[in-house]
């Protein structure tokens, strides 16, 4: 039997090093790491890295062998190294002065394209969506760059890609969630049904750290650019508009932000490059006439005769015109060619199968009409203090409008009627208005994340402002659901003020009720004392009856049933039904009671409080949990070891989970104690101060 030779088979025919790489491509080790960035070649963690090394300690960095294989037949190997040749002729061009040769190297600069990569890597749109959230946030993080990190063409470009995407999602109104963090601010909208998830830095001056290698962010920078040019084009033309959006010239120079751009159809398109067109013959016309002495005397109808005789340039098909490889559009989107309406009616042959697909690629949520509609009555002014591109953006992708004082197109002035809400982060204004709701930013991006108008006056200027919680948090079993512990505790500080009251009013009840027998009885001692004896016995009754009452289950069963008995005793149904109401309020009283006996401050009353609705939850168990419960006992008595063990891992995780999420309740009674005892001594001090007054008034008028 043959010997078999070293690494043919087993581990070492499937692991390459990087150096081995770099060497079998004849690369770079620059060039190796870039060329892997743009095709998505990633380091492998090998089965048995010991019978790689040898029993080494040195770490090596391991790659598949047949991904080596796929990159050594990539065309852009050879764009590197036609730019490592132009590089070094360039650079000795110049030390020895040669001008003319510099100059035309630098013309024939070697240009590459990611077209075809892309292409590979995402055979379909769909896969591209699904990996957008990288591109978008690297392309809206290079648009807020500074210019020592970035040059001025790259931003622009960045910014051009970012503010496109922005518009499509206000057309298309896909924005789902917003969440301000300390990073930046993360959206999320949907298209296609795919989720799209992207963090925009804030509007402050950025210091990128000096420990971040810009060189490969800037690699995959160019794989992003081209990846949402492509995206973007693609979502335009899918929503019949024209790609790239005409950018108002006037409107960016005076920074008007999202507004600069217009968008068109592509018949609204058409006629507008038509217009434009023929505005710059009937120019060209006119200085002609100017420049010779014969044209001037020509008569007003020779000219406008001329400018209808303005020849018109025919376009290409959309099918046949080339594709821009940085931005996906077409050259004639740029005003170099009039496009005609019926040459963009043309379709290709498999029409069927394209409408098919695109009649189900925007939204496949229910609440789609709710989002684009959150805003569609609310019309916002925005202070200078505000984020406003950000405001402009969320107000705009659910219907709203949105307007601000500067602003020279579309501005909406201060004082005027229209406006609903007004956002301002000062403490204090100086004018108000009292036909507007004036509210912090907070209020916008929570009411998108709730899907709903949220009430104003928790947002009001100068109030503590509510938790913002993130809508991205996943909460696992046994875990900590913040929405539903607040909503929880404030019904239950709801119910024990409602118990509250409730016990208020009949203890007013009953002195009333004892005053009224005081009057009617006072003229006899003999009555006063049958009196005395009558209120005893029935506070004894009552406190049987309550003692009875706490006891009792509620449920309709057990209403039926002293409904039944009542009859029996010959009791009438509205006697009945105030002896029910009677019933609850004693209840209720019993329940307020209890727990203010029980409580000595305002942590120990959150706290019996929660641990009430605890209770009052827990009794809600249904049979059939109780049954799943023993099931679930059951079955693990008869498990074998292995899944035993693993159950009990299970176990002991959701247990950590749950000692975590009663640490964050019992956080939250705390600040929700501290804030009953500031409403508290608010009151107090209001209390005071509507007493001494009154004093005052009585002290003038005595």
């Amino acid at each position: 039997m043959r010997r078999q030779k070293k690494g043919v088979l087993g581990t070492a025919s499937k692991y390459i090093s990087r150096s081995r790489a770099i060497k079998k491509l004849q690369v770079s080790l620059a060039d190796f790491r870039r060329l892997c960035i743009l095709k998505g070649i990633y380091p492998r963690e090998p089965e048995n890295r010991n019978k790689l090394t040898k029993n080494k300690r040195d770490f090596k960095t391991f790659y598949w062998v047949k991904d080596i294989q796929f990159l050594a037949h990539e065309p852009l190997i050879n764009k590197f190294r036609e730019y490592k040749i132009f590089a070094r002729r360039l650079s000795r061009a110049m030390a020895k002065s040669q001008d003319a040769v510099a100059t035309n190297l630098e013309e024939n600069r070697p240009v590459f394209e990611l077209d075809h990569i892309i292409k590979e890597r995402y055979p379909s749109f769909v896969d591209a969506l699904r990996d957008i959230d990288d591109a978008l946030c690297m392309v809206f993080l290079f648009a807020n760059m500074p210019s020592d990190k970035a040059s001025s063409q790259l931003t622009s470009e960045c910014a051009r890609l970012a503010s496109e995407f922005m518009h499509f999602v206000i057309r298309t109104n896909a924005l789902r969630k917003t969440f301000l963090s300390i990073k930046g601010i993360y959206y999320q909208a949907e298209l296609y049904g795919q989720p799209v998830t992207w963090v925009v830095p804030y509007q402050f001056t950025q210091n990128p750290p000096s420990q971040i290698d810009f060189r490969v962010m800037r690699t995959f920078l160019e794989l992003h650019v081209t990846m949402l040019g492509f995206i973007n084009f693609k979502l335009f033309h899918d929503e019949g508009l024209h790609y790239p959006p005409v950018v108002d010239v006037e409107r960016d120079n005076l920074a008007a932000g999202l507004s600069s751009y217009m968008l068109q159809t592509r018949e609204e398109h058409a006629a507008f490059t038509k217009l434009q067109q023929t505005d710059a013959a009937s120019a060209a016309l006119t200085e002609a006439d100017l420049a010779t002495a014969t044209e001037r005397a020509k008569s007003l109808s020779e000219v406008l005769a001329g400018l209808t005789d303005a020849p018109v340039v025919e376009a290409m098909p959309v099918e046949d015109a080339p594709v821009d490889s940085a931005t996906g559009a077409a050259p004639g989107a740029e005003g170099d060619a009039v496009i005609d309406s019926e040459l963009l009616d043309v379709f290709p042959e498999n029409e069927a199968a394209a409408e098919d697909n695109h009649g189900d690629k925007m939204f496949t949520d229910s609440n789609a009409s709710s989002y684009s509609q959150l805003f569609a009555k609310c019309v916002f002014f925005l202070s200078r203090e505000v984020p406003r591109e950000a405001l402009e953006f969320v107000i705009r992708a659910c219907g709203g409008t949105v307007g601000w004082s500067d602003a020279t197109f579309g501005a909406i002035s201060e004082d005027s009627d229209s406006i609903t809400h007004h956002i301002v982060d000062r403490p204090t204004q100086g004018h108000v208005y009292l036909d507007r709701e004036y509210i912090q930013p907070q209020w916008v991006f929570d009411s998108i994340n709730a899907a709903r108008l949220l009430e104003t006056k928790p947002y009001a200027p100068g109030e503590s402002l509510p938790a913002h919680l993130s809508p991205f948090h996943e909460v696992l079993p046994g875990g900590y659901d913040p929405v539903a512990e607040h909503q929880q505790l404030e019904d239950a500080v709801k119910a024990f003020r409602e118990d509250e009251l409730a016990a208020e009013a009949l203890e007013e009840a009953s002195e009333r009720r004892r005053n009224v027998k005081r009057d009617l009885d006072r003229s006899a001692a003999e009555a006063e004392e049958d009196e005395a004896e009558e209120d005893e016995a029935e506070s004894d009754a009552e406190e049987a009856e309550d003692d009875g009452l706490e006891s009792e289950d509620d449920s309709e069963e057990s209403r039926h049933q002293r409904e039944l008995a009542a009859e029996s005793a010959g009791v009438s149904f509205s006697d009945f039904v105030v002896q029910e109401e009677e019933r609850k309020a004693r209840l209720a009283a019993k329940r307020s009671k209890k727990i203010r006996e029980s409580a000595k401050s305002a942590q120990s009353i959150v706290s019996a409080i929660a641990d009430e609705a605890r209770r009052q939850a827990a009794r809600k168990r249904t049979q059939a949990d109780i049954e799943a419960e023993e099931l679930r006992q059951l079955s693990m008595s008869v498990m074998d070891k292995r899944p035993r063990n693993l159950l009990r891992v299970i176990q002991r995780t959701r247990a950590r989970r749950e000692a975590e999420a009663d640490q964050l309740r019992d956080r939250k009674k705390a600040i929700l104690a501290n804030k009953i005892v500031v409403q508290a001594n608010a009151g107090k001090k209001a209390a005071a101060a509507t007493s001494a007054e009154e004093s005052s008034k009585r002290t003038k008028t005595k």
